[in-house]
């Protein structure tokens, strides 16, 4: 502040979540950054989750850059109003959840009280300094506070030491000083705004002189009288929650052999409302449409791999991730393979290369017309499944590769 800050201070800003409003008048000797309030909503609380009622914290923090020794804050009054952008929903502010004890013993203190700290999981993100100075009871908090409003329309702080113990406010930036509890129904936009509360009619603020025998008076910079810049808004949307993220299967590759016992990997979905624990469904067909009649269902996986024991036949196969609220997300693709027990051979891998393509076909008509070597085991060659090699299982393996037929050994 300019030098010798007076036992009177009015000082007000708002800010919304990159706006802030500092209101310490023009003047050349400053000899520190200007010293501003800051009323944000809390960016957690904005972003409605469960069923109402719900909470919504807007903070009021104060830098103050101390030039000097006798650069401290020894008052504040506040006087702010709101209203919002859905009347047929409530949106409260009442001295039930505005409480302005600072003893952290009371079991309110933690919900309820404007100087409580604000608290994320088992993190203090922001101490309060009034509830630090109440903390050690030497009487450094101050005995003047007065809050004064109606639960539809003002907040209205005034603040002031008056105990020999009491400490002023000293430096420091962003320094958590009250918060505002807002109690709302639904989705909705809330704007703040300064309003008259005397004897802040036009906010002002004085200050002592150097001599320090005569109090001057400061009024803010022009445009910020009330309804002009003061005001500033947030919207409280409700929560959506955001499925997992895509993810691909990686094994049994498509229209690949596998022994009876299959092992089923695929990627670990992630979600974007991390940490959302994520399960997995793991769905295994002998229907390309996955009939329910034809379909098993492995349920409530943790882990992005299973083994499943499976009879000899083609299988389909995918993959439902979903998170904690109901959210889900299948696979990127239906996977194809064929239990056959060959010790990796497989029904139609002709050539044993382990998949199943266009040089199978080459090695079918190179055994069955040219006399070339057989499959090894001869049931590889039998796409058709009827016991034998022979042309039909070409036909099967052409219709299965280049016309969309069935893969081997089903019809």
């Amino acid at each position: 502040m300019k030098a010798r800050i007076a036992v009177w201070l009015v000082l007000l800003s708002c800010a919304g979540a990159t706006i802030s409003w500092g209101v310490c008048p023009e003047d050349t000797l400053d000899r520190g950054e200007c010293d501003t309030m800051y009323v944000e909503p809390w960016p957690a609380d904005t972003v409605l989750q469960g069923d109402p009622p719900y909470f919504v914290r807007v903070p009021i923090f104060v830098t103050n850059d101390l030039a000097d020794v006798w650069d401290s804050i020894c008052g504040f009054t506040i006087p702010l109003c709101y209203y919002h952008s859905n009347p047929s929903k409530y949106c409260s502010l009442t001295a039930h959840w505005n409480m302005f004890g600072t003893m952290y013993f009371m079991p309110w203190f933690s919900t309820r009280s404007i100087f409580r700290h604000i608290v994320e999981g088992a993190d203090t993100l922001h101490h309060n300094r009034m509830a630090d100075m109440a903390r050690d009871f030497s009487g450094r908090d101050w005995d003047v506070i007065l809050i004064d409003l109606d639960g539809t329309s003002y907040f209205r702080l005034y603040m002031s030491p008056y105990g020999s113990q009491d400490q002023f406010w000293w430096e420091g930036s962003k320094i958590l000083l009250a918060t505002m509890t807002f109690k709302l129904e639904d989705s909705m936009r809330v704007c703040i705004d300064t309003c008259f509360w005397p004897p802040s009619a036009q906010l002002s603020w004085s200050i002592q002189s150097e001599g320090g025998d005569e109090w001057i008076t400061k009024i803010p910079r022009p445009g910020t009288t009330h309804g002009a810049s003061f005001e500033t808004c947030f919207n409280v949307v409700p929560y959506q929650n955001q499925p997992p993220n895509p993810f691909c299967l990686l094994f049994p590759p498509n229209k690949a052999f596998t022994p009876r016992v299959v092992p089923f990997d695929w990627e670990t979905a992630s979600d974007p409302d991390s940490p959302d624990p994520i399960t997995y469904d793991l769905h295994v067909s002998t229907s390309r449409y996955f009939s329910p009649d034809s379909t098993e269902v492995d349920s409530g996986l943790v882990m992005s791999e299973h083994v499943k024991p499976l009879d000899y036949g083609a299988y389909y196969w995918k993959v439902k991730a979903k998170d904690d609220r109901g959210a889900e997300t299948w696979s990127s693709q239906i996977g194809h393979f064929i239990v056959t027990g060959l010790h990796q051979s497989t029904t139609g891998d002709f050539n044993a290369d382990g998949s199943i393509d266009a040089g199978d076909l080459v090695f079918a008509v190179n055994y069955l017309y040219r006399a070339g070597p057989p499959p090894d085991p001869s049931e590889a060659g039998d796409c058709n499944c009827d016991g034998t090699v022979n042309v039909g299982d070409v036909v099967h393996l052409v219709s299965y590769l280049f016309r969309g037929g069935p893969p081997p050994c089903e019809q």
